[in-house]
């Protein structure tokens, strides 16, 4: 009988989960159903797939509000998530928009797994709390509406405490690499509401283990420079996901109806 459950059984336990949850869609060639991806949302990304089949990048979106910009007015949601963007390139789109879902609920155990044991916990704790975090009612209920960015965010917020727990703790470089991808890939899923949160978690995480660090007599010189190269990181990814973020934020202080109707 093993001490410890074996390294292969979270990734295993959490894809069984998935498959259990997302049954019906993964076996069949349905569309997994979301309100507001049969609103908008499908019509939005078949639109996008149709144009990178024919070799465009889609500068304007003439299907909403009689023509919006592409990528400053969100037309297209995660139209630069790496994810998202693979998938449309490999299905098609009904199906894309449901496998992307399905992945990232899979993903979101992996990531709390990992930041569970990053913070030293046990294989058998950090296995309970990823399967806790995949099948938690605030997460995984959000499939049904089809709200895909906040799920994204919630997916990959473990990953980011992770990482910048990695970095404190060890000062890897993967970890510190880790922090940027990650602040990238949150911003480009475009819900900027959920990323501007899950930063400001992070943030005073951070300021906590810095605090932490100092406390226990490892140096502050050590503990300042891995705080600042924390945030050398977060703008780094920051500056990766620009070509989205600062499209996006003219766009709602300039062009958007909003402004002529909002005070």
């Amino acid at each position: 009988m093993p001490r410890t459950l074996p390294a292969w059984l979270p990734p295993v336990l959490y894809g069984f989960l998935t498959l259990v949850l997302f049954r019906e869609f993964v076996v069949s060639g349905d569309m997994l159903f979301g309100s507001d991806t049969e609103a908008m949302g499908y019509m939005a990304r078949l639109f996008y797939a149709q144009e990178l089949a024919s070799g465009n990048f889609p500068g304007w979106n003439p299907l909403l509000l009689g023509g919006t910009p592409f990528v400053a007015s969100l037309a297209g949601g995660d139209s630069l998530y790496p994810p998202s963007v693979l998938l449309l390139l490999i299905m098609e789109p009904y199906r894309a928009l449901g496998w992307k879902l399905v992945i990232h609920v899979f993903l979101a155990g992996i990531g709390m797994y990992g930041f569970v044991r990053a913070l030293g916990g046990s294989r058998a704790g950090s296995t309970v709390a990823g399967t806790a975090y995949l099948v938690s009612p605030f997460f995984v209920t959000l499939v049904w509406p089809g709200h895909d960015g906040k799920l994204f965010v919630t997916a990959l917020a473990p990953f980011l405490f992770w990482a910048v727990e990695s970095w404190f703790r060890r000062g890897r470089g993967t970890a510190w690499a880790g922090i940027g991808i990650i602040v990238a890939l949150v911003t480009l899923t475009t819900h900027f509401q959920m990323a501007y949160f899950l930063f400001g978690a992070v943030g005073v995480f951070s300021i906590f283990r810095t605090v932490q660090a100092v406390r226990s007599g490892r140096g502050r010189g050590l503990a300042a420079t891995r705080f600042g190269l924390f945030l050398a990181a977060a703008l780094l990814g920051a500056g990766v996901a620009a070509v989205q973020l600062l499209p996006s934020v003219e766009y709602v202080l300039k062009d958007s109806r909003r402004t002529s109707t909002t005070t």
